[in-house]
């Protein structure tokens, strides 16, 4: 028996297409299924609590017997999945569903019973205000030098966008930077 513990790890096994191109597939991923592959005649357990957010996702779970096979109902991983996903969000459902009915999958949930929550609301004090603003300053100035910053990077040039990938990993990296920095400066805040 093979027992994939947070087997959601293992998503991108089949690599697939991003907003910025091909992706790869990822080495645990990979892994799995060469794991997989070797041992035709085991069992296989995928166990995890986030379970699958898009169709792709599921490229690791090849024993769930989708795809495959006369047999199956889809000949490869990729006539399911366009079949889902040509289906949209009522196929994602209809799958889960026949999965919990064939005993291929179970969904488990957390009671929420006796959990009381009461929503505050904290006003910023001037002096929290300034500090936010100062920051706020900061990160304006950086970003209306990163397109400087790309040039001197080759980048971008005169003529426009050199590398678009890098331009679009440097833009992303950035924002991802500010949205983290103020969550965690407003979370000290409160």
């Amino acid at each position: 028996v093979i027992i994939f513990d947070e087997s959601h790890a293992m998503q991108n096994a089949g690599g697939g297409k991003g907003e910025r191109g091909d992706v790869a597939p990822s080495q645990q991923g990979r892994a799995g299924l060469r794991l997989q592959h070797a041992l035709p005649n085991a069992r296989v357990v995928y166990v995890s609590a986030t379970g699958a957010t898009t169709v792709h996702n599921l490229a690791y779970a090849q024993r769930l017997g989708l795809w495959g096979g006369d047999d199956f109902p889809f000949a490869n991983r990729a006539e399911f999945v366009e079949a889902v996903e040509n289906g949209g969000v009522a196929a994602m459902e209809v799958l889960a569903r026949d999965l919990r009915a064939l005993g291929l999958y179970t969904a488990r949930s957390l009671s929420y019973d006796g959990v009381e929550y009461e929503l505050v609301e904290h006003q910023l004090t001037p002096e929290q205000t300034r500090i936010y603003d100062a920051y706020a300053g900061a990160f304006a100035i950086i970003h209306n030098h990163l397109d400087a910053a790309m040039q001197a990077a080759n980048i971008t040039g005169d003529s426009g966008t050199l590398n678009r990938q890098a331009k679009s990993a440097a833009r992303s990296a950035f924002e991802s930077a500010k949205q983290r920095f103020f969550g965690h400066l407003l979370t000290s805040m409160k």
